[in-house]
């Protein structure tokens, strides 16, 4: 699910706004969908922690904390013609109703 969530973010206006925000709401669980809402809008993107969007993505490393509770590592890539700079968040996915969602991203390890 972080596959397509990130995907789907990506093809799309990265900008955070409350309209771009609801587009990506099937993929996020309730209370983090609340928690990004009652934030706000802000120059940040919530789903990279960054204000320069990154061009690619990459799922990493993933570590189960338990059966309905899964950290992945998502490495961000910039790229232009002479260098590529990577970065990286974790992203906190959880079942729900039978459905991976995406509960938190944060930075490194959470």
């Amino acid at each position: 699910m972080a596959k397509q969530f990130y995907s789907f973010h990506f093809g799309n206006e990265m900008r955070p706004s409350l309209e771009n925000l609801r587009s990506r709401e099937r993929f996020l669980t309730p209370r983090f969908f609340s928690a990004l809402t009652a934030s706000g809008e802000a120059s940040l993107d919530q789903f990279t922690l960054t204000e320069n969007y990154p061009k690619s993505f990459k799922i990493g490393e993933c570590r189960a904390d338990t059966a309905t509770n899964v950290d992945l590592q998502i490495q961000l890539y910039w790229k232009d013609d002479y260098t590529t700079v990577q970065q990286e968040v974790v992203a906190n996915m959880v079942k729900e109703g039978g459905k991976w969602l995406l509960d938190g991203v944060g930075s490194k390890k959470r």
